[in-house]
């Protein structure tokens, strides 16, 4: 069962009014919230101190419908010019990134129906660019038209309005869920894309963490993935990972050929050559008199060829490797490969052994 917790600004027709639910109650009604947020302007706050209007309601509604919500009442008691726009995108964001770390397991609602119009509009935008999963609800007006102004703002009987209000006993949902797009996800994916395509899977990582509550957690754990392969630490990977990847059910020794293989290959896509070359181990191998140059084709496939004897067992490049020294090589050349994967890789057209040693 998901929980949740709500964010309110508190308007003129809360928390109750022509007798029936005010915007904030009928949504805790419907949905139970665990944690309640109360924003009040100059005038709210005046209410509030007046005769707890809004809390009181709020602590009637939960005995009579089985919660218990905290209340939290964020005051301002100078705030009078409610109809700036900006002003409220910068105040609610800090505000509600405090409430969804407090509680990251529930899901965030925003009354988009009570308050201000910068007040909604604020709450409206936010919910498309905020880094987790929100809910804006509005709700419609018991005559399904314009609130009349049947009471005076001031006078208010915290009784006398609940015994009055006609939703204990008559019931009707008069909430509805607001259908958004989150525009933060889309822009961040369009990033993530970007350090795919360039085999950046640490930066790709590093963008999708602020947003990983909105994304699938099997693409996170693919991006982690991603990142331990290209640092050469396939163990670590998490084992539902590995078997997708493909990393079960083979000899480490295998393994370790395919991920070392992939990584070289990833370095000469990026054009870290200098990286390729470290990595291949052809600079070592021309300082130790070896000679054995690589072939680099178009597809980026990479070879050695004309490996010579040498002693011990140093007498060919996976025997070498054993000392700690570095080899390179490639699936689809079999004159480099170990003789446990020779049958498995398909010889290219027209190719020659070039390997000395007899392996």
């Amino acid at each position: 069962m998901c929980k949740y917790i709500l964010f309110s600004p508190i308007g003129g027709t809360d928390p109750i009014a022509n007798e029936r639910d005010g915007s904030m109650l009928h949504i805790c009604r419907k949905y139970k919230p665990d944690c309640v947020m109360l924003y009040l302007s100059k005038e709210m706050v005046e209410r509030h101190r007046r005769d707890d209007r809004y809390c009181d309601s709020l602590r009637r509604l939960a005995a009579q419908e089985g919660f218990s919500p905290e209340i939290l009442v964020e005051e301002r008691p100078k705030l009078s010019e409610v109809q700036v726009y900006d002003f409220f995108f910068q105040e609610f964001r800090p505000l509600l990134l405090s409430l969804h770390s407090r509680f990251p397991e529930h899901r965030l609602i925003l009354n988009i129906a009570s308050g201000t119009p910068a007040m909604k509009s604020a709450l409206y935008l936010l919910a498309a660019f905020l880094p987790f999963p929100v809910l804006p609800v509005q709700t419609a007006t018991p005559v399904k038209a314009q609130n009349p102004r049947l009471e005076p703002r001031m006078e208010y009987d915290v009784d006398l309005y609940w015994e009055c209000n006609l939703d204990n006993e008559d019931y009707i949902d008069r909430c509805r869920e607001g259908q958004y797009e989150n525009l933060n996800l889309q822009l961040q994916k369009r990033n993530i894309s970007a350090h795919l395509r360039a085999y950046d899977y640490a930066a790709a990582l590093a963008v999708a963490e602020p947003i990983r509550a909105l994304l699938n957690p099997g693409a996170v754990a693919l991006l982690e993935a991603a990142r331990a392969r290209v640092e050469l630490n396939w163990r670590s990977i998490k084992p539902e990972v590995k078997g997708e990847l493909g990393l079960l059910g083979s000899s480490q020794r295998r393994i370790e050929l395919a991920e070392y293989l992939l990584w070289l290959q990833m370095k000469q896509r990026r054009g870290d050559l200098a990286d390729f070359l470290r990595g291949s181990g052809w600079p070592q191998r021309r300082r130790r008199g070896i000679r054995c140059p690589p072939i680099v084709t178009a597809g980026g496939a990479f070879a050695a060829a004309g490996w010579q004897r040498m002693r011990g067992d140093r007498k060919c490049w996976h025997c070498w490797s054993r000392r700690g020294g570095a080899w390179m090589g490639h699936s689809s050349y079999p004159a480099i490969t170990p003789r446990s994967l020779r049958k498995s890789v398909p010889r290219m057209p027209g190719q020659r052994r070039f390997s000395s040693c007899g392996k």
